[in-house]
């Protein structure tokens, strides 16, 4: 979570310097001028929805693993 907190912000300048929306500075002051700090963390729900159904498919596919071994003894 920590972890997309930071890059997510540098994900946003990153997009909009390959849209060709100027340099990193440029992109940046724009960004906080006209829209505000939300600018940097749109779609932010998004990414966060995805890493919850990550780890719930991680904790259910090591739940079926410990119970196939739970069967097999």
């Amino acid at each position: 979570m920590l972890t997309t907190c930071v890059i997510q912000p540098i994900d946003m300048i990153k997009v909009r310097i390959q849209l060709g929306q100027g340099s990193a500075a440029q992109v940046t002051t724009t960004m906080l001028k006209n829209e505000g700090v939300a600018a940097f963390y749109k779609d932010k729900r998004l990414v966060l929805t995805m890493e919850d159904l990550s780890k719930a498919l991680r904790e259910t596919f090591k739940f079926l693993d410990v119970t196939k071994l739970e069967k097999s003894r």
